[in-house]
């Protein structure tokens, strides 16, 4: 019975290695905590992993999509034209200039050369489309066009609403996903105990097999249905009829790009109402906020800059719409401190000028009123 108990605590491990999701450096990964209902986000440069990302770990007890991915474009998009959105680079592409625009695998292209490489395929595809309906529009149309697909993207209602429609669409999936799980769980042990291991083997392999098949079929249906430019789904479906096991977290598979299309701070706002994860929004937001003015006068800054205007003022009507501001003065933790940082809510005495982690923050004065008395939550606003 020892080699049993090994095989079991060896079926395990491999479970608990696909509750594991690798999330890229740039990415935000937001996952159901472990034996809770409640939701955690960080970025995978935060994860534990290395300088290319890390591993994200959702709840291994809930089959019904534990794990999201959402990330910023990478790619800043004026009226004129588009740029790489980091500072590093002066590329600039006029979109007289572009004939054509194409997604292939997780890459964006522009007249075939590859412009930038997106956290999914689904998201690859839906930066392209963007790009495309953009181009394919008069000038003076652009820029309403831009925001509008921008504040989208911004949108907290959206999300909600993608969210709770892919619950529903892949709800068969989720209780097929317990098949493999209840055979490997409690049909093979006792299966085991009453027949013995040398009977019953053969129908419990195949028994296993059938189950991960049934899965994967159920999984192809609802892929094509909510990733219809996701190419791996046949790669996803065979491993799940070869190694069941993976079959269990179907649901993740999909669950991970279907909201990629959205800014990974509207994900947050959705799903984390935390301490950390108005604490997350917060840093984000206001390194969003201060990132702006740029010395540089070229084409790509000048798109750069109309861009990030547009989304500054996109992640504002969002905040319009929580009910907590994030940016509110936190309550005094001590009444010898006197400031805080606006960033990261760090409290300080007299002497400080900056805070000690953030980078060039100037710390704000605490008033003497408490602010955490939150008056009435206000009423949700639409975007």
């Amino acid at each position: 019975m020892s080699d049993w108990f090994v095989l079991g605590l060896l079926a395990t491990a491999f479970y608990l290695y696909e509750c594991c999701t690798w999330t890229p450096a740039a990415a935000l990964a937001c996952m159901r905590r472990p034996l809770r209902r409640s939701w955690f986000a960080a970025f995978g440069s935060d994860l534990v992993g290395n300088e290319s990302g890390g591993f994200a770990f959702s709840d291994p007890m809930t089959l019904s999509g534990n794990v999201i991915h959402a990330s910023q474009w990478p790619l800043a998009v004026s009226p004129d034209g588009v740029s790489l959105d980091h500072h590093e680079s002066d590329r600039f592409w006029p979109f007289e200039s572009i004939r054509t625009i194409s997604a292939d695998d997780k890459q964006v292209r522009f007249d075939g050369e590859v412009v930038c490489r997106a956290v999914s395929e689904t998201h690859a595809a839906a930066l392209a489309a963007s790009l495309e309906k953009t181009r394919s529009v008069e000038l003076g149309a652009r820029s309403g066009l831009i925001r509008a697909s921008l504040r989208e993207t911004f949108d907290d209602g959206a999300v909600k609403e993608t969210w709770d429609a892919f619950l529903r669409s892949s709800r068969r999936l989720s209780m097929l996903a317990a098949l493999p799980l209840a055979w490997l769980a409690v049909i093979t042990p006792v299966a085991f105990f009453v027949i013995g291991p040398l009977g019953s083997w053969p129908y419990l392999l195949a028994g296993l097999f059938i189950s991960g098949l049934i899965v994967s079929i159920e999984f192809i249906k609802v892929h094509r249905r909510e990733l219809p430019h996701g190419a791996d789904r046949w790669i996803h479906a065979v491993s799940m009829t070869l190694f069941p096991i993976a079959a269990i977290r179907a649901a993740d598979r999909i669950s991970k790009e279907k909201l990629s299309f959205f800014n990974p701070l509207a994900v947050v706002a959705v799903f984390c109402h935390d301490p950390a994860g108005m604490s997350l929004l917060r840093r984000h937001g206001f390194d969003l906020e201060r990132n702006g003015a740029q010395a540089d006068d070229s084409p790509s800054a000048i798109c750069r800059a109309w861009y990030r205007a547009e989304k500054r003022s996109a992640f504002r009507i969002l905040l319009k719409s929580l009910k907590h501001d994030p940016f509110a003065q936190p309550a005094k933790a001590d009444e010898s401190l006197t400031s805080y940082c606006p960033r990261c809510h760090s409290q300080y005495g007299e002497d400080a000028g900056e805070c000690a982690d953030c980078s060039d923050v100037a710390l704000v004065r605490l008033s003497s009123a408490d602010a955490r008395r939150d008056a009435k939550p206000r009423k949700r606003k639409r975007a």
